[in-house]
């Protein structure tokens, strides 16, 4: 297996820490998704986690507010083919731990429904989304009364596709 991770160069316009003889692995910033999310932390995780070799970097950035990257020590070449192959994997499927990423979608399906639409939002994107079917089947009127209060749960089990209430 080729080592695929490119070792941390010095960008343009750049101040802050030095990072030589590094690998720069996954990385994430303030506006990522959370596909990007859940495989940064899911990676981090694959490789061993933080230790003497593994960081995350995390740094101000102008137009996004912050990034994290996952720095490894030239030297740990067992996280660095960890990582490798990590990489190979996301070649062919984009995701790195299918249980993780279904987990961040729920959380951010949910707050998302609580925060940000209020219970008459809710209801109209009750209405426009659930399908009969779906009302007799997960407990009526009931469930949309749950649902439009600001119950996830509830809205998640009406909705044909819940995710895309963040897509």
């Amino acid at each position: 297996m080729n080592n695929r991770l490119r070792l941390w160069t010095r960008p343009d316009c750049y101040i802050g820490a030095e990072w030589p003889e590094t690998y720069v692995f996954l990385g994430q910033h303030r506006d990522s998704d959370s596909l990007d999310r859940s495989n940064f932390r899911s990676a981090l995780a694959a490789i061993g986690g933080e230790s003497e070799t593994v960081h995350v970097i995390t740094e101000n950035h102008w137009a996004v507010g912050w990034v994290s990257w996952i720095g490894i020590d030239a030297t740990d070449s067992a996280a660095v083919a960890a990582a490798s192959a990590i990489l190979d994997a996301l070649d062919d499927y984009p995701i790195v731990d299918e249980d993780d990423h279904s987990k961040v979608e729920w959380e951010e399906c949910a707050e998302t429904w609580e925060n940000c639409y209020s219970p008459r939002e809710r209801f109209e994107y009750m209405c426009d989304h659930v399908r009969r079917e779906s009302l007799l089947e997960f407990g009526g009127f009931r469930s949309i009364r749950a649902a439009v209060a600001g119950d996830w749960h509830e809205a998640a089990n009406l909705l044909p596709s819940p995710s895309c209430l963040i897509y």
